[in-house]
């Protein structure tokens, strides 16, 4: 498919002008500027809904699997210090449960940060792309904000459990006391 683009003469119609190039040349479909434009828009539209899906799709795998790789190393960094917390007495329980309020916190941070943003990126894209709007009611943000915070959440609990798991292996003081 090829397209060619006719420039008319100052006050030339162009629906008129279409219709006349359509009956003169055969195989050519003719089409005015402003249909050709409304013809693109509704099809670049329509690929545009599952490639947007795709994305999203991609884009939420890539959060959880940030958010699980941040809380892991995070407290797999903090081996030294769960140590010692144990060597000080502390049951494993009490670390277990600082670790994942360390854990929720981080995630808790990150959702806040993102939705921070989204909400500033909003009205910028209407603002520069008003072709694009963005218009989500209220009861259906707070359902995806809450689905978000809850993955975000359950994310960093098996990240957490994960590192946790993983330090205990490594650190001879905790023993065989994981969970308890």
């Amino acid at each position: 498919m090829s397209y060619f683009l006719v420039d008319a003469a100052p006050g030339v119609d162009s629906a008129r002008l279409a219709e006349r190039i359509e009956r003169e040349v055969e195989k050519v479909s003719a089409v005015p500027n402003e249909a050709f434009i409304r013809n693109d828009w509704a099809v670049a539209m329509q690929m545009g809904v599952e490639i947007i899906g795709l994305m999203t799709l991609i884009g939420g795998a890539l959060a959880i699997l940030l958010t699980g790789f941040a809380v892991y190393s995070s407290t797999a960094r903090k081996e030294r210090e769960l140590a010692v917390m144990k060597a000080l007495g502390f049951r494993n329980r009490a670390i277990y449960a600082s670790v994942m309020a360390q854990a929720g916190s981080m995630a808790v941070l990150g959702f806040l940060l993102a939705a921070g943003l989204v909400s500033v990126a909003t009205p910028l894209t209407a603002r520069f792309v008003p072709q694009v709007t963005l218009e989500v009611s209220p009861e259906a943000l707070s359902r995806v904000l809450i689905a978000a915070l809850v993955v975000a959440l359950r994310c960093s609990r098996a990240s957490y459990r994960y590192a946790a798991w993983c330090v205990s292996i490594h650190c001879p003081l905790f023993g065989d006391e994981l969970g308890s």
